[in-house]
């Protein structure tokens, strides 16, 4: 893949049940779960203009952000650039491993592990290249390839908003929401529904050609399509979608199940659209309710989330309710169970998060 990208940099002018939705292991410490029937746009609004405050004066509004004008390769550099600048300006050494922690356990790159922290120590000049090859080699080449071949295009505004989060994120928090969003540069593959890759726009139509991509869920069995209107179907050969394509085949834009409609998880496969799962042969949405302190999140005899612990986290295989967030020096199991959202490896305790505060 790294030959394929560097070809393609010339050649753009350039130098639940919990469900199988990610495409690579989360690199926080929380383990949330994600939903199914999900596929890799929008998040935050973008301020513009001027407003009229009460009095009638006026109040200065951040500017839009400005489109973005390059091509997937630019894209693809400037990502990896804003990342390792970013780096460089907020994460010591501790920081800088657990930014690669996913890659170095990612088969796809085994041959690169050498050159990764903490075996290699990170330099400044050689990191937008190493990183702009694990993303290519991993989850983000594909939808190079995709871009390249005109099956899906840049979101001009997206991609803009996405590199001015990492540019412009202070260090701390900030700085790791920004590395940890799956609608830009995370490894961690969006959950579906609203929660998709900003940086793209996936227009393709039942009837068109398409291509799974290798981005967690949602890329591989809707792919380059419009998850909201189609899924890829890759031939299986004997004339019915297979459940089990594979990255980089020509398949074709199918219309998906609407929610109550039938859908199969086998062969013939039927997807349910984005955000929705298919349970009992029929789509249904998935939970997005928010939830308080005590209400049931997880039902176990179905492995299904009810909903977002807005104040807490979900105790899954303990109460199965929203808990409260657990302050530093209590014990823990994961980071999502802390205020802090870390938890620490050795004594398992809540503490300050200490990655990338500067």
């Amino acid at each position: 893949m790294r030959f394929v990208f560097s070809v393609f940099l010339l050649s753009m002018g350039c130098s639940k049940s919990p469900s199988p939705d990610t495409g690579a292991a989360d690199i926080t410490q929380s383990s949330g779960t994600q939903e199914q029937g999900s596929g890799p746009d929008d998040q935050d609004d973008v301020g513009s203009g001027d407003s009229s405050d009460d009095e009638g004066g006026t109040v200065q509004q951040d500017a839009p952000i400005d489109g973005y004008t390059g091509d997937a390769a630019d894209l693809i550099a400037d990502a990896s650039r804003a990342m390792c600048d970013a780096m460089f300006r907020c994460c010591d050494t501790n920081s800088h491993d657990w930014f690669f922690q996913s890659w170095r356990s990612n088969t796809l790159v085994a041959d690169r592990v050498d050159e990764m922290p903490p075996n290699t120590p990170l330099d400044e000049s050689s990191c937008p290249a190493l990183v702009a090859d694990l993303m290519v080699d991993t989850w983000l080449g594909d939808w190079a390839t995709a871009l390249q071949d005109g099956l899906v295009e840049i979101d001009s505004t997206g991609a803009a908003e996405c590199l001015t989060e990492i540019e412009e994120a202070t260090c701390g928090d900030s700085l790791r929401t920004a590395f940890l969003d799956s609608t830009c540069f995370s490894q961690v593959a969006p959950g579906g529904g609203e929660e998709q890759r900003r940086f793209l726009e996936r227009n393709a139509l039942e009837g068109a050609t398409c291509m799974p991509v290798r981005d967690g869920f949602g890329g591989l069995y809707y792919g380059s399509c419009n998850p909201n209107e189609a899924f890829c179907c890759v031939s299986d050969g004997t004339g019915d979608c297979s459940p089990f394509p594979t990255a980089g085949e020509a398949g074709v834009c199918l219309a998906v199940a609407n929610d109550g409609q039938a859908c199969s998880q086998d062969a013939p496969l039927k997807m349910c659209k984005t955000g929705s799962s298919c349970m009992d042969g029929r789509c249904v949405a998935n939970a997005s309710a928010s939830l308080s302190l005590g209400e049931v999140c997880y039902e176990p005899s179905t492995y299904s989330l009810m909903g977002d612990c807005v104040d807490g986290w979900c105790d899954l295989f303990g109460s199965a309710q929203c808990e409260p967030l657990k302050v530093n020096d209590e014990l823990c199991t994961t980071g999502e169970q802390c205020s802090s959202k870390w938890c620490d490896d050795t004594s398992r305790m809540c503490t300050e998060n200490p990655i990338c505060n500067g």
